[in-house]
């Protein structure tokens, strides 16, 4: 079986992914026999940021032209099923496949998220916050790809997980050892994440959440994804857990107040 090489090639704001530059351009064409043939993929693309100039001198695009073009997240699939299975040729690779895998982490792509199943053999756990399926059936995976598309604003965000973190502070403070999953190292991530998650909340209020967001961004490099990294630290590593140390001491106080 021959292989099927692609030739691909970006066009971006800047030159720094780390700084939030985007992707404006990809062009593709596909080789037969090592010859150019008629199949390719192209498509301009809105950035929502401005281009810079030194990049628009570069290739000539500005921020005019690509007003009404698609986002990402609009093509991604189109896209990865034209150089699916392919080997892919580029001049500067670490850079094109750098801003590209930027560009699809931001897309909500993920393969193995969603769990289809039979419901007479499932349950969920009854939990207020943080539940998981347990199922009966022995599981597999299904090729593909999912695609979580928030379009939220940021205070539609913001008042999101202030919702998430009463549930989150209730279900802490009101342990009734309602969970399934416990919490150990085992091949099933998620019992994994129980026990990290178990240990986090043994850490002192206030000061843990501090603790979790230098973890997300620096230990487990958040910083290199520029403002989004920081602003994701921020909000779901940092001031998420915030707000549920919050929760968890108006609920303690509440109860001390009705004891005295």
């Amino acid at each position: 079986m021959n292989k099927k090489y692609i030739i691909l090639d970006t066009e971006t704001t800047g030159l720094e992914v780390h700084q939030g530059h985007r992707v404006i351009e990809i062009g593709a064409v596909l080789l037969n026999d090592r010859k150019k043939s008629d199949e390719n993929f192209h498509s301009y693309l809105n950035p929502e940021r401005v281009i810079d100039e030194e990049a628009s001198k570069v290739h000539g695009i500005t921020n005019a032209d690509l007003d009404d073009k698609p986002l990402f997240s609009e093509i991604v699939e189109e896209f990865l099923e034209f150089i699916e299975g392919s080997t892919l040729v580029i001049h500067n690779a670490p850079f094109d496949v750098g801003f590209l895998n930027n560009e699809i982490k931001f897309t909500g792509k993920n393969q193995w998220h969603l769990r289809l199943f039979k419901p007479k053999n499932t349950f969920c756990e009854n939990r207020l916050y943080d539940q998981h399926f347990i199922s009966k059936d022995i599981l597999d995976r299904i090729d593909g790809h999912i695609y979580d598309n928030g379009k939220e604003s940021l205070k539609e965000y913001v008042l999101k997980i202030k919702r998430w973190a009463k549930l989150e502070a209730k279900e802490q403070f009101l342990n009734k050892n309602k969970e399934i999953l416990k919490g150990r190292f085992s091949s099933d991530p998620r019992e994994k994440y129980r026990l990290f998650k178990n240990i986090y909340y043994r850490l002192p209020k206030y000061i843990r959440p501090i603790c979790y967001f230098i973890y997300r961004y620096f230990f487990m490099l958040g910083f290199l994804d520029g403002k989004a990294g920081f602003l994701f630290c921020y909000y779901q590593g940092f001031l998420f857990r915030y707000l549920v140390d919050v929760e968890i001491s108006r609920i303690k106080f509440k109860k001390n107040e009705k004891q005295n």
